[in-house]
């Protein structure tokens, strides 16, 4: 039953936030965002969310993007998430090798306890406050003090 619930808990914790920030890397909004306003670029750290993953759980670079592209497909011309049933889905299909592949994720979540799983939300909530700082237009963010 864990190692099931752990397989479920990688999608929700660890691989959507790898997986949208692996499409900013792939389509280089870090490089646009630094050449165009590198203080904004500060507000968005390269690999943040990694980062984030690593402090809580310690995984391997190539264990982060094993997670990351899992849930990343090729749609048209551009990178999407997959959603929740397609990515069970692909887990369960043979030829993806996504058991084996996220093997060492699922035993190293089994291990940890549930304040590394607080830590890792604090820090993709404090990201995801700098995401939306940075998205929202100067117009909106004056509108809230009228």
């Amino acid at each position: 039953m864990f190692s099931r619930l752990s397989s479920l808990v990688i999608d929700g914790v660890a691989e959507e936030p790898l997986g949208a920030e692996r499409i900013l890397d792939l389509e280089g909004v870090y490089v646009e965002l630094q050449a165009v306003s590198p203080d904004e670029a500060a507000k968005l750290p390269r690999h943040a969310v990694e980062q984030a993953v690593t402090e809580a759980f310690g995984f391997f670079r190539y264990h982060r993007m094993a997670l990351a592209e899992a849930v990343l497909d090729w749609s048209g011309d551009q990178f999407r998430l997959l959603i929740y049933s397609e990515f069970l889905r692909r887990y369960e299909d043979p030829e993806w090798n996504l058991k084996s592949l996220l093997e060492p994720v699922r035993h190293a979540l089994s291990s940890v306890g549930e304040e590394r799983f607080k830590a890792l939300e604090q820090s993709l909530m404090s990201l995801s406050t700098s995401i939306a700082g940075l998205t929202t237009s100067p117009s909106a963010k004056g509108a809230g003090d009228l």
